[in-house]
């Protein structure tokens, strides 16, 4: 368990804000009104002159019914990486921090929030169509096209489309990846009882409400759902029972695996979009495992250095090597399975085991969920603490996990 004593917290931050430039290429940190238990970074990268410009979706979560709760668009700018810049040249346009340009300054700002009826736990967004925004709330689950809806959000404003028979708090929500035109969540039958999967076919919707085309009762609470990479009929998913199993949704209401992960719960499961066969799960235990899904019988490893609960796990969409877990003891953690087996010495294994690459210590409070860049090595982490945070290691840490891309221009 990791030390909560409010002085200690202060002084580990101050330390890291301290020595952040020197391990960072970018840091962004900005408080939000409200706690948001999700991030999801949109496909959309927009580059200009000196600057490049992103945009994530948040979501509110205010359990009181005298607090409101909204879908939020936020936009980032920060300065591009892949510009070489004159050092004697200090204008505003190229410096974003110490500018007097208010646009310049705002780093990150909300452009647009949208009212939702109940606390929102997870947000994602359909990669066919990214303005088609799926929220899974406290109640139920929803879509919204956020181009049909106004900056500042409206309390008469309904949801596009409505999930039926998907009530009750859960935690899991995915589109597919394959074509974005499936969802997978979790909802509880009653009180205290296992969760149902309900899996939804968007490209079918004739009303205002799309009804599952498939359900299946699940053995425990459904934490986390992940999609095959190339598949929009397999789906893995996590219990917490400990457990996770694959699911296709061709076949009868019946699991392919059924595989104990964790001791404790099987918080969260994400898929390999390189190496198909390779899931990574995160634990109550404080620990990732990788799994090979032609042999789900044993982990492959098991990557230790969290000291509270995993929350959340993630691999990299631009390096197959690569992958990060956020706990409830503050951290992220940026894992490299090349790296298992390397040699150390007595200094470095006092850090860790040889494939923790990278350890974020930005937060102060719990680490609720994470997501990669689309187009970088850039991570958007959120955190108990209402803090939003953008950052990437330096170039130089990813050097010693990555060989350098070599195209067919540079051998000529």
């Amino acid at each position: 368990m990791s030390n909560e004593n409010p002085f200690f917290l202060n002084e580990e931050y101050k330390a890291w804000k301290k020595n952040s430039s020197y391990i960072y290429d970018t840091v962004v940190t900005q408080c939000l009104d409200s706690i948001s238990y999700t991030v999801s970074m949109l496909p959309d990268v927009t580059k200009m002159d000196e600057f490049i410009k992103y945009r994530c979706l948040l979501g509110t979560n205010q359990p009181s019914e005298d607090e409101t709760n909204s879908l939020l668009l936020g936009e980032l700018k920060i300065p591009r990486h892949d510009l070489e810049f004159d050092v004697t040249d200090y204008s505003s346009a190229m410096l974003p921090f110490n500018s007097t340009d208010k646009d310049a300054v705002s780093c990150f700002k909300i452009v647009q929030a949208i009212h939702v009826d109940s606390p929102v736990n997870v947000v994602r967004y359909c990669q066919q169509e990214a303005s088609l925004i799926g929220v899974r709330t406290s109640k139920s689950g929803y879509l919204y096209d956020q181009k049909m809806f106004p900056s500042k959000p409206q309390e008469n404003s309904k949801p596009t489309f409505t999930l039926g028979e998907c009530v009750g708090d859960s935690w899991a929500f995915e589109f597919d990846t394959a074509t974005s035109t499936k969802i997978a969540t979790g909802s509880p039958l009653f009180d205290e009882s296992p969760d149902t999967l309900l899996i939804y076919d968007i490209s079918q919707e004739s009303s205002n409400v799309i009804h599952p085309f498939y359900t299946i009762a699940m053995d425990s609470v459904v934490c986390d759902v992940s999609w095959h990479p190339m598949s929009s009929n397999i789906v893995s998913v996590a219990l917490d029972d400990g457990g996770f199993q694959l699911i296709d949704v061709r076949d009868d209401k019946t699991a392919e695996h059924r595989c104990a992960a964790h001791l404790g719960g099987c918080n969260s499961i994400d898929w390999n979009c390189y190496a198909h066969h390779i899931i990574v799960t995160g634990g109550s235990d404080a620990n990732c495992n990788a799994w090979d899904i032609r042999n789900p019988n044993k982990a492959l490893h098991t990557f230790t250095g969290h000291t509270d609960e995993v929350y959340k796990v993630k691999w990299c969409p631009h390096n197959e090597a690569l992958f990060a877990s956020c706990a409830a003891d503050r951290r992220v953690i940026l894992w490299d399975p090349a790296r298992i087996g390397m040699t150390q010495s007595e200094e470095d294994s006092n850090d860790g085991p040889p494939e923790m690459l990278f350890v974020h210590a930005g937060h102060i409070n719990r680490v609720n969920d994470i997501c990669w860049a689309p187009d970088s090595l850039m991570l958007a982490s959120t955190a108990e603490d209402s803090l939003l945070e953008f950052w990437r290691p330096a170039a130089n840490i990813f050097a010693a996990a990555t060989l350098p891309n070599v195209t067919d221009k540079d051998l000529e």
